[in-house]
């Protein structure tokens, strides 16, 4: 059995290089575009079943900055389900998508006051974005 698990460490190691498909982003020349047909927002955000899910970061030239979102944003719902039902997974389930398809969220911002606003998105390939930093988080969560 030890001897086994071994065997299979090393056959995984060996396929540890990633392949070209996956190096994609700001330095990668548009031929080499290859879709993932994930669609993304370009936001990070916090969420705790229970509660609203809170904006941690908006990732440059995302669809979220262009709308104007802003770190410390709430998020109440995603096309006007209430997401303090559902776990992060689930969340992340509800608003990507298909890239190209609008996502209509429903925020809260509060400032001096609270004020609830909705916000429509349209999603954008996760290979697309312009960010290798930005690339890295939505690919491999670092």
């Amino acid at each position: 059995m030890g001897v086994f698990r071994i065997a299979l460490l090393a056959f995984a190691i060996s396929l540890a290089p990633v392949s070209a498909a996956y190096k994609l982003g700001a330095s990668t020349a548009d031929a080499d575009f290859a879709p993932s047909n994930v669609g993304v927002i370009g936001l990070r955000y916090m969420h705790q079943r229970g509660a609203m899910s809170t904006v941690v970061e908006v990732y440059p030239n995302t669809p979220s900055q262009a709308a104007g979102l802003r770190v410390g944003d709430r998020m109440v719902a995603v096309e006007g389900i209430d997401i303090t039902k559902y776990d992060a997974n689930q969340v992340y389930e509800l608003i990507a998508g298909v890239p190209g398809a609008p996502v209509t969220l429903t925020m809260m911002r509060c400032t001096s006051g609270c004020r609830s606003f909705d916000v429509t998105l349209t999603r954008v390939d996760m290979n697309a974005i312009a960010s290798d930093d930005v690339f890295k988080i939505y690919k491999y969560g670092l």
